[in-house]
This record gives C-alpha cells, sequence and structure tokens, in this order.
C-alpha cells in the first residue's frame, strides 16, 4: 500500500529475558493463560506482577524495504 518490498512481520513478547533466552517463551505461554486480576495486586509483589502482565501482551515488530 505505501510501497514496501520485502516486508516481514513479527510476534514478540516486550520481555528482554525472552529476547535472550527464548526457551522462557514457552514460560511465557503457560503464564498467559492466568485471569486478568493477577496482573496487579500490590506493590510488593510489582516484579512478579510484570512478568504475568508482559506475557499476556504481544507486541508486532514489522520491516522492510522501501
Amino acid at each position: 500500500m505505501h510501497g514496501f518490498n520485502d516486508m516481514n512481520v513479527s510476534l514478540f513478547r516486550q520481555l528482554p529475558i525472552t529476547w535472550i533466552y527464548p526457551i522462557l517463551s514457552i514460560l511465557c505461554a503457560i503464564t498467559s493463560v492466568l485471569p486478568e486480576s493477577f496482573k496487579w495486586k500490590d506493590k510488593e509483589e510489582k516484579l512478579f506482577r510484570k512478568w504475568i502482565r508482559y506475557s499476556k501482551e504481544k507486541m508486532l515488530l514489522a520491516t522492510g524495504t522501501k
């Protein structure tokens, strides 16, 4: 539509540890089935809650040449 060639789209999670160790994506997939109520509970468990939140949210990365 905008004249790009050789387009590539990738799906990824916003957890940098999964970029270094792709095998952890399996753990993300398992974690992603937890209910939304597990995302934020209290400030003491914020680090754990980030893992749950970003396991559920997937991002798209698109590249192309013009």
